[in-house]
């Protein structure tokens, strides 16, 4: 495979990763995701017992770079426990892309938030997420700017 597209597979994967570790509720992922482990696009493979199941632990030492970003993201989240509070965010969520319209379209790449959370004597988390192959300039819309 050509590194330019392991280089967008690692990426795609720490941006999915993070909005998960981002989101409300309890994240879910298989076993292997934070080592890249693939079914292959089998979405419902129950009943298979042969390599497309089977957990490739040869990509734990390969893919060291996306346990480490799983591993961190996991303390991170330990330390926000209001990330995986029981209520949704609603009020407390305010919508951004990289300026300050959210882009709702079928070919969007891009997604920000800041979320409030003072009650529970945290700090407010903003999150620029950029799943774009090119760099995308955000505008902090509660603050400074940032790449």
């Amino acid at each position: 495979m050509p590194d330019h597209v392991i280089v967008l597979q690692k990426q795609q994967t720490k941006n999915f990763g993070c909005l998960l570790f981002l989101s409300n509720g309890t994240p879910m992922f298989c076993a292997g995701d934070e080592f890249m482990n693939t079914q292959g696009g089998n979405n419902n493979p129950y009943n298979q017992d042969n390599v497309t199941t089977w957990l490739n632990r040869d990509l734990l030492q390969k893919n060291h770079d996306i346990v480490r970003f799983f591993t961190l993201r996991i303390a991170f989240r330990k330390t926000h426990p209001f990330l995986g509070r029981s209520r949704c965010w609603r009020e407390d969520v305010h919508w951004y892309g990289v300026g300050t319209e959210v882009d709702r379209s079928l070919w969007s790449h891009s997604l920000a938030f800041c979320l409030h959370e003072s009650f529970q004597q945290d700090t407010d988390l903003y999150a620029m997420v950029n799943a774009y192959t090119e760099d995308l300039h955000f505008i902090n819309q509660e603050g400074r700017a940032s790449d």
